[in-house]
């Protein structure tokens, strides 16, 4: 691995919002956090030319649906949603049926990667954002999925 490749990688896992605090304790961001930090990351890329087609993509992808449907895959799979006698427990007649999974954004990525390079500073950013993007869905994912349980 090239100098400037694991500097990259190093500045990349310091720009993450899953990146630690310090050596003991890591960072656990609030959902606060992690949109200012998004939404930092998104003014500062929208000012790369060539990334507003893929921001623009990104934009218009249908994050809340995603966060519904991860939510209710972590509904399903969560000890708490495993109890038959629960009557809001979905009933999904075949696990292949619910195979949900948030390709969009790694397929627009991967245009990125095509289109830029994989060793551009351009792509590095894009990427480290779409991760952020993506860590938000989640999280959001099994907040909602919580509150539902919560709530039954």
């Amino acid at each position: 691995m090239s100098d400037q490749t694991t500097k990259r990688n190093s500045e990349e896992s310091a720009n993450s919002i899953s990146a630690k605090k310090d050596n003991f304790y890591s960072n656990h961001p609030i959902e606060n956090e992690i949109l200012e930090k998004i939404r930092t990351q998104e003014l500062e890329l929208l000012r790369i030319e060539e990334l507003k087609p893929f921001l623009e993509r990104l934009s218009s992808l249908p994050w809340a649906e995603y966060e519904e449907k991860l939510s209710l895959k972590y509904y399903t799979s969560a000890p708490f949603g495993k109890e038959s006698s629960d009557p809001l427990y979905p009933k999904i007649s075949s696990e292949k049926e619910f195979e949900f999974q948030l390709l969009e954004p790694g397929n627009i990525l991967a245009e990125a990667e095509t289109s830029l390079g994989s060793d551009s500073e351009s792509f590095a950013r894009l990427n480290n954002f779409v991760s952020n993007l993506i860590a938000r869905t989640m999280g959001k994912a099994v907040a909602i999925s919580i509150k539902k349980r919560i709530d039954a």
